[in-house]
């Protein structure tokens, strides 16, 4: 039998992790024999624009209506000032009586949806997966708003509450799940997502897209956006210190250059850099196509993934799809993500970092590891194939008569 999987549609210019977290899921399932495959329809609210990059791997789009102004009202009654990283869903958040019908109508047999919504879901009468990216408010709440913390914990319970299963990206996520909203634990699974490359990525020369934004030959890549937890400042430290040692260090960093949260975070550190005097040192070019980060991946010296807290890291999973060595942040979630050829340094420690970076720019080369690239290519296909199946796992759990 052909299981028919509904994914409500996620991510955006805010948040473009959530659509790379789809479009590898959905090449997961996409790469799973036939008989095996589900049936999988995106559910697209309709003031939304669907990306192309989703479309190969999907069977039918449905389009929603977004939710009524009142809602989001009641909303913001609540809770004051909708966060930035979730006013994006809830603003495209669906009626679910013309949800409902259309699921039946299609004969979905799962709905799987990222949970940062209002409680919508409750009178759904088919199995709901819902996927909790972390809880990163938990652990570091200095970085969040007394009402995001409430907004955020009130959406987790009741994802929990409702939801027939509730997805973790990790072990340690799944642990703070257990700790956190312990009445609903048995409902947790983990389900960790597997980066996909786009096809063709080793047949480019990753200096072409060097020489058009005019980069030099050796540098370490910062993939993150610029929000608080990934910990750009303590990178800017490190590479002062790094640098009165050896001028020719240099980051080259990418991502949405915006914190919502913190409207005086991006700006400090601009000033930070002015101060440091590390323009030529600390190249920030803002986003960039997606496509363009696989090869600065390759032809960097090694990745830098410095954050303070991540559910399960894209940065750290397209740098093993890649196949390239990593800084890495001694953090349990990246443990547990087991990159290989990985520099560790204490999280909020620059001496540290300095000393991995200088490392790396005396004994790493610049440009293709090919070994590296090979195994990671040989790996590729067996870890992609084991993420469809889990997910496919957790899918066939809900549904034990089909």
């Amino acid at each position: 039998m052909k299981y028919k999987v509904a994914v409500l549609n996620t991510g955006g210019a805010m948040w473009p992790a959530g659509t790379s977290y789809l479009r590898n899921l959905f090449i997961a399932l996409k790469s799973l024999p036939l008989d095996t495959r589900p049936h999988i329809t995106l559910l697209v609210p309709t003031d939304t624009v669907l990306n192309d990059t989703l479309t190969p791997y999907i069977d039918q789009v449905f389009a929603l209506p977004p939710v009524d102004a009142g809602s989001q009202r009641l909303f913001k009654k609540i809770y004051g000032r909708i966060p930035a990283n979730i006013a994006s869903t809830i603003s495209k958040l669906e009626m679910p009586s013309k949800l409902e019908t259309f699921l039946q109508r299609q004969g979905i047999h799962v709905l799987f949806s990222q949970v940062m919504k209002i409680d919508l879901y409750r009178s759904l009468k088919i199995p709901f997966i819902s996927w909790i990216p972390d809880f990163q408010h938990r652990h570091i709440p200095n970085m969040f708003s007394s009402r995001e913390i409430k907004a955020r914990d009130y959406n987790f319970e009741v994802a929990a509450r409702f939801s027939t299963q509730v997805m973790l990206s990790s072990q340690c996520a799944l642990n703070d799940y257990h700790n956190f909203i312990p009445e609903f634990a048995l409902k947790g699974r983990v389900l960790s997502f597997v980066s996909c490359p786009p096809v063709g990525i080793y047949d480019v020369d990753p200096l072409s897209i060097c020489d058009r934004y005019h980069l030099p030959e050796r540098f370490v890549y910062l993939p993150n956006q610029f929000w608080r937890h990934k910990n750009h400042s303590i990178v800017i430290d490190a590479l002062f210190i790094a640098c009165k040692k050896n001028p020719q260090v240099k980051i080259v960093c990418t991502g949405g250059m915006q914190e919502d949260r913190d409207a005086n975070y991006v700006p400090g550190l601009f000033a930070k850099i002015a101060e440091f005097g590390l323009h030529e040192n600390f190249i920030m070019l803002g986003l960039i196509p997606h496509i363009y980060t696989f090869q600065l991946i390759r032809q960097s010296l090694a990745v830098l993934q410095p954050s303070l807290f991540e559910g399960w890291s894209t940065t750290v999973e397209e740098t093993k799809s890649v196949g390239k060595a990593i800084i890495i942040s001694d953090i349990p979630v990246h443990r547990e993500q087991n990159p290989s050829n990985a520099f560790f340094f204490v999280a909020n420690d620059a001496e540290a970092l300095a000393l991995q970076l200088l490392h790396v720019f005396e004994t790493q080369n610049s440009g293709p590891d090919l070994e590296m690239e090979q195994a990671a290519v040989a790996n590729l296909e067996m870890r992609k194939i084991a993420f469809g199946q889990c997910f496919m796992k957790h899918v066939c759990d809900l549904t034990p008569g089909n």
